[in-house]
């Protein structure tokens, strides 16, 4: 189930505005994603970046050196928007969320959006990162979206109960 957490007032405003925003919003709101304790990051990412290419957009898993690469990075061809999207699996430490913290204002300098994808994370960090993220300039350029599992146990129907 992925579900929009964190919409910047610039996201909405630039996915009205350009094509490859609004595309790559519309496509992470339609993608269905098998979780599956076996699966990496990079399994997901790979998924992921497949459900995203397009003919007009330069679309590059992992682009950058080190610390600075990027999950995954699309630029328009005709109208050089760029746009990241930072993808997380299982954020578990206040590590992860000052790193995620620091890539987010790194691409800033070049992205006008940037979508960070969190996967199962912790609920307390998910936390934390949404509380960093507000101290961020960029903040009305990032969007957040949570993948969860989905509770199967809604309401079970009582017919198994004897009176």
């Amino acid at each position: 189930m992925i579900i929009p957490l964190f919409i910047g007032a610039a996201i909405l405003y630039l996915a009205n505005q350009d094509r490859t925003i609004s595309r790559v919003k519309e496509a992470l709101e339609e993608w269905e994603t098998e979780l599956d304790d076996d699966r990496s990051e990079s399994d997901y990412r790979a998924e992921l970046a497949e459900s995203l290419r397009d003919d007009d957009c330069y679309l590059i898993e992992e682009s950058g050196v080190r610390r600075g690469r990027r999950d995954i990075w699309i630029k328009d061809i005709d109208s050089d928007t760029e746009v990241v999207i930072e993808l997380k699996l299982n954020l578990s430490s206040a590590n992860e969320v000052r790193r995620l913290i620091g890539q987010i204002a790194s691409y800033s300098e070049h992205a006008k959006a940037i979508f960070v994808v969190l996967i199962e994370p912790d609920g307390n960090l998910a936390d934390e990162f949404e509380r960093s993220l507000q101290a961020l300039q960029c903040q009305d350029r990032v969007e957040v979206v949570y993948i969860e599992a989905q509770d199967d146990d809604e309401d079970d129907d009582d017919s198994d109960y004897e009176e």
